[in-house]
């Protein structure tokens, strides 16, 4: 496949140093490609122009994210398996390309435009559907921030009869890796967060067949306008596969108080 990707001048980096500018308009033709209303249609449209023209973008039309320090406050307690640093390019808000390194494994998971995969992710294995049982339980991952014991009461409720294991964590990159590595089913965090900490791993996520949303299922774009703060109502929902989503979101959405 080839593609070339013309780029002029102008461009704006949001990071938690940085403040947000106002978006310009994109090409006509890449508006029509990109303005479908699931993340998922708005890829396969764009992929579908790939082999046969040329992209143009004005790199405003380009916003990047960049979290120097994900898991800060498990940096300043040593616990280094956590700690990542990512980016992630968007265009007109769709995350396109992503990266997550791990400077104290030396380990880097990636994604991009075509949802190529890093190496490390593309030879694992697919989520399989499975109903949860005792000896295998739904795996959710949550922050290490949330108060865990009554948090992990609230979800024992919501799921019910669901086994579950609830499983605190560091970090959205890490979490989020967790997921698209297969070493957890879901991710639930009910709370604020930064579009920074979401946008790099979901790109890797969503190319492995995951699914990143707000509690309520809406989808979380990354445009210049975009505050970097996300609603603190609202939270994240990731899963390891668009079953997974599909089959307990209606559980999750019950979350939001």
């Amino acid at each position: 496949m080839k593609c070339d990707l013309h780029l002029s001048h102008q461009s704006q980096i949001n990071s938690e140093e940085r403040e947000m500018p106002q978006q310009s308009s994109m090409t006509l033709a890449m508006k029509h490609i990109l303005n479908e209303d699931q993340v998922s249609q708005r890829r396969k449209l764009l992929l579908n122009q790939l082999p046969e023209q040329d992209i143009f973008l004005h790199l405003r039309q380009i916003s990047l994210w960049i979290d120097p320090l994900d898991a800060t406050q498990e940096f300043s307690e040593n616990l280094l398996n956590y700690i990542s640093v990512m980016g992630c390019a968007a265009i007109h808000g769709v995350p396109m390309f992503g990266v997550v390194h791990f400077p104290f494994s030396n380990t880097t998971y990636w994604s991009s435009l075509a949802n190529q995969l890093s190496g490390n992710l593309r030879s694992l294995p697919k989520p399989v559907p499975r109903t949860p049982t005792t000896q295998n339980p739904l795996r959710i991952l949550i922050s290490r921030s949330h108060s865990m014991e009554d948090f992990s009461d609230k979800l024992r409720k919501a799921f019910g009869s669901t086994p579950i294991e609830v499983i605190p964590a560091g970090g959205s990159g890490y979490k989020m890796i967790e997921l698209a590595r297969g070493g957890a089913d879901l991710y639930i965090h009910a709370g604020g967060a930064r579009r920074w900490d979401v946008c790099g791993p979901s790109t890797i996520l969503q190319a492995r067949g995951g699914v990143v949303r707000t509690l309520k299922g809406d989808s979380i774009t990354f445009n210049h306008q975009d505050p970097s703060d996300l609603d603190s109502h609202t939270g994240i929902f990731a899963a390891a596969s668009s079953e997974l989503f599909d089959t307990w979101s209606p559980i999750v959405s019950s979350l939001i108080e």
